[in-house]
């Protein structure tokens, strides 16, 4: 039988920018190694840009043959490593917070923010925030998530206080490891577009993968910028984006939760077929 969902085998390269790096920032590459074992035909190029301008980040370049690294050897606080990189080549900028003593840590966060959305607007921008407080300070800044370090905690502690074993529970779902469960996130298949939530995820309930569909991200219907990202969605809330009869788009995502990130190809192929057979 003639497949009927073709998958091109293209290795994906993302490019990420890591602004203040430090030391103490070493297992955010081993995390992303972890991460690289989810993903399928990915490479990973990182470019650190140190925080304190030391330039003595350690060789981390073998960790993984697929992961790609570069110092740039110069200080986070000023102009220079905007002009020794192609900021139009890369996807995602990751700033942590400015541990240093130099200047106000979430300030600076800010203002890195900002100058890196002027010269790309297209850059998705991840910021490491220590306080809640300075979350409304973002607004304008064209930064798609926010850690806030502070808030986490918080909620974290707050929920275990409650209800004992959540702390584990949330850390289970954190690590992407082959013995736990972890969340993922795919392309929409061509197929899928224009179907119902509640009939594809009475689809993703027969793979053989066991996967659980746990809701979507779609384009801001507030907006038409940011992602809206629906979790389980509402039955009561017929026509609208946060209910089960939503009909996908081309350019939504999928959130699922399961041991292994599915085969794209393999998964899309799947709800062709059923779809046919039904």
């Amino acid at each position: 039988m003639t497949p009927i969902v073709k998958c091109a085998g293209a290795e994906t390269v993302r490019r990420i920018l890591i602004l203040n790096f430090h030391r103490h920032a070493r297992s955010l590459i081993d995390e992303l190694v972890l991460e690289l074992e989810f993903m399928q035909r990915s490479r990973l190029v990182l470019y650190l840009v140190d925080a304190d301008g030391a330039g003595d980040l350690g060789t981390t370049g073998a960790v993984d043959p697929r992961i790609e690294i570069e110092n740039i050897e110069c200080d986070s606080h000023d102009d220079e490593f905007i002009n020794r990189l192609d900021l139009a080549s890369i996807d995602t900028a990751v700033i942590l917070s400015d541990r240093t003593k130099k200047r106000d840590p979430a300030l600076f966060t800010i203002l890195q923010a900002k100058r890196l959305a002027l010269i790309n607007p297209e850059l998705h921008i991840i910021v490491e925030l220590q306080s809640s407080r300075n979350i409304v300070h973002l607004g304008q800044t064209n930064v798609a998530d926010v850690v806030c370090i502070e808030e986490l905690s918080e909620k974290i502690l707050s929920n275990s206080a409650i209800t004992h074993g959540f702390s584990k529970f949330y850390m289970h779902l954190l690590y992407n490891k082959t013995d736990t469960n972890s969340i993922f996130s795919i392309d929409i298949p061509a197929c899928i577009v224009g179907m119902r939530y509640c009939d594809v995820e009475a689809l993703v309930c027969d793979y053989e993968e066991d996967l659980i569909l746990l809701g979507y991200i779609t384009v801001s219907p507030f907006d038409g910028r940011g992602n809206y990202i629906v979790i389980n969605p509402d039955r009561a809330k017929p026509d609208t984006p946060d209910g089960k009869d939503y009909r996908f788009k081309a350019n939504d995502r999928l959130l699922l939760l399961g041991y292994n990130n599915p085969n794209q190809c393999e998964f899309a192929r799947f709800i062709e077929q059923t779809r046919i057979a039904a």
